[in-house]
């Protein structure tokens, strides 16, 4: 405890009182999460009546909370040696829940979903006192986007929880499931690079835009060095932040670079659209002159702005394009459009956008497939398996297939989501970008 220095300070009268008096044993509420301990002493000769001044690490503090936790109605799992059915790491994960809490006294009903409920929310319960509550899950270690719908409207973060995802004309929360070890975007002990916001000229729209740019930590270091860059879009209905707020490729790039899994980089992150709509009363409409619009802003003022601001290399080796969702189809448009400007080429759940007008995108490349595969580095798609044929994007990978033009892909291990994506950047797209090829 703070200011204690010596065993016998700690153990002394009025320190056992004061531990007695801050344990979380007198101050539970049924409000509180679910709980579980694992302990590697044994617990036959323990007593629940036994003090529960014991620190935390012993076994009585896990059996006096469990006492106390039931009552309430809170789960207290407790792990024992002798006891292996719970000790794997899936027992561990199914335990996990989360409970959602929002004040709304005025509210009629409230909802809280995301990708955990499968397209649709989940009814909270209400309470005497306006605070509605709803325990669900189980969710592994990850990132869980999620948002509340009161009175049937559009869901909106939560106000309590400082972890946001600003979208376009909409902000949700982030549930930020730790685990028993570091995930790939957790921040390590690692050289830190840097995240980078501009407004640039984008004078093929004739306005200003946002970019969010990343360095890795060591850009500083050598000024005559020459960096590759990877050119990121995000979803429709996200910002240029998305990719660091919800996708986390910057912490992503410091681990893998610090472990030699990836080439030092550089990521650029434009806002990916045009200025035309392409969602009318919230449903889609033709993409393609927006499409049109932010290719032609892609290469005029994107790719211009950055080689002439950073230390980006300029060959057409070193230069890379990927995408999520909406971003997947103007990365798979820019890429397989300009292979004499980049070479990788990243569609990261695609979904239907794939098929959108892929005919003529492929068109040329499907007419010399040979020089295709030669000129590009990596073609990354993820999304169906080939010969998925009922896959709305199928006829993409049909045409791909019969022309022999080569690419990597798998399913989307989590669906439509940047948790998808993360996952593919992390262990399938970054670790390959950049890597020596025989043009």
């Amino acid at each position: 405890m703070f200011g204690v220095q010596t065993i016998d300070e700690g153990l002394a009268p009025k320190m056992k009182k004061l531990r007695e008096e801050v344990s979380p044993i007198h101050h539970l509420t049924r409000d509180d999460p679910p709980v579980f301990l694992q302990y590697n002493q044994p617990n036959e000769k323990l007593s629940p009546d036994a003090s529960p001044a014991k620190a935390v690490h012993h076994p009585v503090f896990g059996l006096k909370l469990q006492q106390a936790m039931t009552p309430l109605k809170i789960e207290c799992g407790l792990q024992f040696p002798g006891q292996p059915e719970k000790a794997n790491p899936r027992a561990l994960i199914e335990f996990i829940q989360a409970k959602f809490r929002l004040h709304a006294p005025l509210a009629k009903h409230v909802a809280v979903g995301g990708q955990f409920s499968k397209g649709k929310p989940l009814p909270m319960a209400r309470r005497d006192d306006g605070m509605w509550s709803l325990t669900t899950g189980p969710f592994e270690p990850d990132l869980h986007v999620y948002g509340f719908a009161v009175d049937g409207g559009k869901p909106s973060a939560d106000p309590a929880n400082p972890l946001r995802f600003e979208r376009r004309g909409s902000t949700l929360s982030f549930l930020d499931v730790p685990g028993d070890v570091p995930r790939f975007i957790d921040r390590q002990a690692v050289p830190l690079g840097q995240v980078h916001r501009h407004r640039y000229p984008a004078k093929a729209f004739g306005q200003e835009r946002t970019m969010v740019v990343y360095t890795p930590p060591e850009y500083r270091a050598d000024s005559a060095r020459r960096y590759p860059v990877l050119y990121l879009l995000q979803g429709g209905g996200d910002t240029a932040e998305a990719w660091v707020q919800a996708g986390r490729v910057h912490t992503m790039l410091d681990n893998l670079i610090a472990q030699k899994k990836a080439r030092p980089m550089i990521v650029v992150m434009p806002d990916g659209r045009g200025v035309s709509p392409y969602v009318r009363k919230g449903k889609a409409v033709d993409r393609t002159k927006n499409f049109d619009e932010f290719e032609a802003s892609m290469l005029r003022d994107v790719v211009p702005f950055v080689e002439k601001n950073y230390w980006a290399s300029a060959r057409r080796e070193d230069r890379a394009v990927a995408g999520f969702s909406v971003g997947a189809a103007l990365a798979r448009r820019i890429g397989l459009r300009h292979l004499d400007r980049f070479a990788w080429v990243g569609l990261l759940s695609g979904g239907t956008r794939l098929a959108e007008g892929f005919e003529t995108t492929l068109k040329p490349r499907l007419a010399k497939p040979e020089e295709t595969n030669k000129q590009l580095g990596l073609l990354w798609i993820s999304g169906p398996p080939k010969g998925a044929a009922k896959n709305a994007a199928h006829p993409f990978f049909a045409k791909l297939n019969q022309a022999g033009i080569r690419y990597e892909s798998r399913p989307d291990r989590y669906g439509h989501s940047y948790r998808t994506c993360r996952h593919i950047l992390h262990h399938d797209f970054l670790p390959q970008l950049f890597q020596k090829k025989n043009w």
